[in-house]
């Protein structure tokens, strides 16, 4: 493209652990933060073997570029761009990482606990067998 592209934000954010993320949203994520956080052309992620055509769908779907087109084809889907569905994807993604730390807390206090058990109940039974000598 001879003409600049019009960024929408300045920031991308990745998640730390994004391995249960679709491959697909990986992969545009991926497009977004080369292109907007690392300051990477088009032709230059296109390098990566990436095609051209989907570099520019996942930048206008994730609103990383602003729409130029006009008529009926003005967004692929026909919808406007859909960055804030990745916030709330990150948002889930982050309270979903918040109970699971929560859960393995209690797992890891039950599992204390279980060992306390344990080791009263042998306590329990050296003292019977010494009783009952």
């Amino acid at each position: 493209m001879s003409e600049k592209l019009l960024i929408q934000w300045q920031q991308v954010e990745l998640p730390l652990s994004n391995g249960s993320l679709d491959p697909r949203i990986q992969w545009d994520l991926l497009i977004c933060h080369l292109f907007v956080k690392c300051k990477r052309s088009i032709s230059a992620i296109t390098r990566l073997g990436i095609d051209r055509a989907r570099i520019i769908r996942a930048l206008l779907e994730y609103g990383a570029i602003e729409e130029r087109r006009h008529g009926s084809q003005a967004h692929p889907s026909g919808k406007p761009p859909t960055f804030p569905l990745w916030l709330e994807i990150r948002e889930k993604i982050f309270t979903l990482a918040d109970k699971l730390r929560q859960l393995n807390l209690q797992r890891t206090r039950l599992l204390s606990k279980r060992s306390e058990l344990l080791a009263l109940g042998l306590q329990l039974r050296s003292r019977i067998a010494t009783l009952q000598r």
